[in-house]
């Protein structure tokens, strides 16, 4: 039996179906988390990752996101609309706030969302969940935005038309700039 034969059988992810539609794909990260891992052992580290993922992990849950993949201290999740309601920009900022609110004040962290069109599928040799589309370029645009020292400790960055989603309350965010397509880029902070 050859390893991706045992990859190519595993069952989907129960809220993994293949689709398309509008929604919102969400990014976090540790801002510097290479320079906190060398300053520990891995033993510590591994302990850290554990905590932080299974909590940052649990929030997303909680806001009716999924958990697409991590990859050591970063996070990749998406929320879809469905046909009769678009909340998904609003479930992953309020996902994003409480995301930041658990952080430890010591941790410079960065969440960005990019809301659009956007696809899922099972993609690859081994069957790996993948998202694509407009969402997911506008959060790989917003996570390389400016430079990561620059920024405040904890923040959101996210788009003109992922604001414009977000309707249950008003968010302070202020103006960044624009993305290299003229779409305008916010951020709110926090802590």
């Amino acid at each position: 039996m050859k390893l991706l034969d045992v990859f190519s059988r595993k069952p989907k992810p129960r809220k993994c179906e293949s689709f398309s539609c509008t929604g919102t794909v969400l990014f976090s990260f540790i801002r510097a988390f290479s320079n906190l891992a060398v300053k520990i052992s891995p033993e510590q580290m591994i302990a850290f990752l554990h905590e932080h993922l299974n909590a940052q992990t649990s929030i997303i849950e909680k806001h009716s996101g999924v958990v697409l993949t991590s990859v050591g201290d970063a996070i990749m999740a998406f929320w879809r609309d469905s046909d009769s309601e678009q909340k998904s920009a609003d479930l992953a900022f309020r996902a994003a706030q409480a995301m930041l609110a658990d952080v430890d004040t010591s941790v410079k962290y960065r969440i960005v969302l990019g809301t659009g069109t956007m696809a899922g599928d099972f993609f690859g040799p081994i069957k790996q969940y993948q998202i694509v589309g407009e969402a997911m370029n506008i959060a790989e645009e917003l996570a390389r935005f400016h430079s990561l020292n620059s920024a405040p400790p904890k923040v959101i960055l996210l788009t003109e038309n992922t604001l414009a989603r977000i309707k249950p309350f008003s968010v302070a965010a202020s103006s960044d700039g624009t993305l290299s397509n003229n779409i305008k880029v916010y951020s709110y902070t926090s802590g």
